[in-house]
């Protein structure tokens, strides 16, 4: 018996945990994963139990690569977590300031730390491929840190900074929404929707997700 965890470890982003079922956790709990190559802390969302008659650990019912519940959050892994929250502010800010200075034409959408701050994640969005192999380095030299960049589409930007869709209510890609599909003029067609582009483009500028679940 082994127990999968969906532990959200940023709005919007969460992760597929292996749990032993000797470790009691619940929804709401906070918990500290092991992703691998670093730590990470989190929050979980819904746990499952599985029952595996042919393995004796939680480790051979699910792929090697799964990340696992390590624990469930401290008192002190919390208090870090917090301090990485600043951290990772503090960190933006100077990579939005070592990109303007290299010249480099990208948004920065998110800049989060790994649990123990071996690792900087940072995500951006820009209309070109960027050379950001000299960010990379000056960061590194300034932070300590091993860097990951990685550039992500205009929808996952609209998902993780959220706001209000023209209907008055939260961005559906922020709010329930896990994985984009493919759009196109014909739904709305199908719909008898106005085709101007005021009433058929979101918040991120490309046709809005409701055309498809509504169609």
């Amino acid at each position: 018996m082994y127990r999968i965890a969906a532990v959200e470890v940023n709005v919007g982003e969460e992760l597929r945990c292996v749990s032993q079922e000797s470790l009691s956790i619940h929804v709401g709990d906070r918990c500290v994963i092991d992703n691998g190559s670093v730590l990470e802390i989190g929050t979980i969302m819904a746990v499952t139990d599985r029952d595996d008659s042919s393995c004796d650990s939680c480790d051979s019912g699910c792929d090697k690569g799964t990340p696992k519940v390590v624990r469930c959050a401290t008192l002190q892994d919390q208090a870090k977590s917090r301090e990485n929250d600043l951290m990772s502010k503090m960190a933006f800010d100077s990579c939005q300031a070592k990109a303007d200075k290299l010249g480099l034409l990208m948004r920065l959408v998110r800049v989060r730390y790994s649990f123990e701050r071996s690792l900087l994640m940072v995500q951006f969005s820009a209309e070109d491929r960027v050379d950001f192999r000299e960010l990379i380095k000056q960061l590194a030299s300034e932070l300590h840190a091993r860097i990951e960049m990685r550039q992500i589409g205009v929808r996952d930007e609209a998902a993780m900074i959220g706001g209000l869709g023209t209907c008055g209510r939260v961005l559906c890609c922020t709010s329930w929404i896990q994985q984009f599909e493919s759009i196109n003029v014909k739904m709305a067609k199908a719909q008898r929707i106005s085709l101007n582009p005021s009433a058929i483009t979101g918040m991120c500028g490309r046709l809005k997700c409701c055309l498809r679940y509504e169609y």
